[in-house]
């Protein structure tokens, strides 16, 4: 038993201090070029219930009546 502890705590110790978080100063930090966008994302299973349904309906009748703009200009999808 005592083998497995100290065994656990040198992996443990092993792997805390193997990691080596050094940045490189000499290279200017990389630009990322991001937007904003919202995917809306419909899954089911092949059975679905009556809630399951309405809340599908209302979420497009909502995407469609008040992120019209959005939908169309591509930040909502």
């Amino acid at each position: 038993m005592k083998r497995f502890a100290a065994l656990t705590l040198f992996a443990f110790s092993l792997m805390l201090f193997s990691c080596n978080d050094t940045v490189n100063s000499n290279s200017a930090p990389e630009i990322i070029d991001t937007k904003n966008k919202i995917e809306v994302i419909d899954f089911h299973t092949t059975r679905r219930c009556k809630t399951c349904n309405a809340i599908e309906a209302n979420t497009i009748y909502t995407l469609e009546t008040f992120f019209a703009d959005e939908m169309k200009n591509g930040t909502i999808t």
